[in-house]
Order: structure tokens, then C-alpha cells, then sequence
């Protein structure tokens, strides 16, 4: 009987070795993004904004953050080539990269979102409109519309006032103009909705619209109180996009 070579080397291939090795790579990376996750949700950002030093380390943890979601899929093509990795292994791979990706995006905007608060692009401080939502309701001719104000460097006291609206459109083949009044759910109430805050607020109203009417314009007036507080006014168009939203900035 023949003797086998000394220097002979027998492997066991265990592809389940490699899809563990990623998959713990990229919980590794979910665990380390799970902070920022938190900072991206808007409405849980009050304390944070009083650090500017914060912003800046979010900028660098996100931006590491890329840098080793760019390493891991090196990592999967040297995989792929080296140990042949089975195709359901690279699908769940590609997966949480996609929902690793889509978390970064979320918190790449929130801190889009708070810079615009900490250190505007135009550098003025002041009341300002955000964004502005419209979503469809449960029924037909119903809407949602949200309004998101800011007040942007001066954080040093509160501000307080009403928004009101009204919309601009067709009705019968005329112009018409529906003030809040008639667009509101309930009857009776008046008044627009009430803000008070120091960084940011977002206020909803439900609007109804007359069977017949062409919606084109939707114009917000934030009316501020105080003797020397500025009225603002801003107009959008009314368009509804695929997601069902309208966001403006």
C-alpha cells in the first residue's frame, strides 16, 4: 500500500465559517451604529443640541462608519473569490449592507436636520420653515399636513405663536382661495394651530377638501408673538409624489 505524502494537507471546506464571519462583522457594525441611529430620530435630539462639539463627532462617526462598510465588501469579494461563499450567504450579506446603508442615510439627514438649527447654510438665526408634508388621509379628499418649524443659533428663549393656512385652486373651472376655516375637520374651531418651543416643533392639521376642488397652492403664514417679531410667509405648490408626501425645505 502506498504511503501519503508527509507534507500532505487535508482542509474541511465550511462556507458556514465565512457567512459567520460576515454576518458577525456586520452585527459589529449595526452595535457601533446604534448610537447614531438614536441621534437620527428628530423628535429625541433636544439635549444634543447644545453641543456643537456633538455634531462634529457625528460627522466622524458616520464618515467612519462608510469607511468600513467600503473594507467589509472588500472583504466579501475576497471571500467570494477565496472560498467560494454560496449565494444565499452573499444575498444576507448584501442585505444588511443595504439596511446598514439606509441607517447611515437616515442619520446623515438628522444631522443635516440639527446643523440647520446649530449653523444655518444662509447663517441667519431667527423662525423658519423647515418642512413642509402633505400626506393623504384614509379617506378621499382628506389631508394631512405637517409643518415643521425651527428657530435656528438663537436658542435663548422661547418662541410661541399660530400658523395659519389657506390654498389656492380651482374650483368649477375658477380661482378660489379656501382659508382654514373651511378646511378644517371640525367645525367650530378657531384658530390655527399653536407653537411654543426653542429648537424645533412640528405641528399636524387635517384638512378637507370640497368635493370638485383642484388643490395648486398651499400658502403657511407663522405669525410669531411679540412687538417686533416678523410675520413669515411662505407658499408650495400642492403636488403629491409616488411616497404620497410633499416635503419641502
Amino acid at each position: 500500500m502506498a504511503r501519503l505524502p508527509t507534507n500532505l494537507v487535508v482542509k474541511t471546506h465550511r462556507p458556514g465559517r465565512y457567512r459567520l464571519l460576515v454576518v458577525g462583522l456586520l452585527l459589529a457594525l449595526l452595535a457601533s451604529s446604534y448610537g447614531l441611529f438614536e441621534f437620527g430620530r428628530i423628535r429625541g435630539g433636544y439635549d444634543f443640541l447644545e453641543s456643537r462639539e456633538q455634531i462634529s463627532q457625528r460627522d466622524r462617526e458616520i464618515a467612519q462608519l462608510n469607511r468600513k462598510i467600503e473594507q467589509l465588501r472588500d472583504q466579501v469579494v475576497l471571500l467570494e473569490t477565496s472560498s467560494g461563499i454560496d449565494e444565499e450567504a452573499h444575498q444576507q450579506i448584501e442585505q444588511r449592507l443595504q439596511v446598514l446603508q439606509g441607517t447611515i442615510q437616515n442619520q446623515a439627514e438628522g444631522l443635516a436636520f440639527y446643523k440647520g438649527i446649530i449653523s444655518p447654510e444662509d447663517g441667519e438665526a431667527g423662525l423658519k420653515i423647515r418642512n413642509f408634508t402633505v400626506e393623504p388621509g384614509t379617506e378621499p379628499g382628506w389631508y394631512l399636513v405637517k409643518i415643521v418649524l425651527i428657530q435656528a443659533k438663537d436658542h435663548g428663549r422661547q418662541v410661541s405663536g399660530v400658523v395659519d393656512l389657506s390654498i389656492d385652486g380651482q374650483l368649477a373651472g375658477e380661482a378660489k382661495t379656501l382659508a382654514l376655516a373651511d378646511l378644517r375637520q371640525t367645525a367650530g374651531v378657531t384658530g390655527g394651530p399653536a407653537f411654543s418651543f426653542r429648537y424645533f416643533q412640528e405641528l399636524e392639521e387635517s384638512l378637507s377638501l370640497p368635493e370638485g376642488f383642484v388643490p395648486e397652492k398651499i400658502n403657511i403664514e407663522v405669525r410669531p408673538k411679540g412687538r417686533s417679531a416678523r410675520t413669515i410667509r411662505k407658499s408650495f405648490d400642492w403636488q403629491l409624489p409616488p411616497d404620497g408626501s410633499n416635503e419641502q425645505s
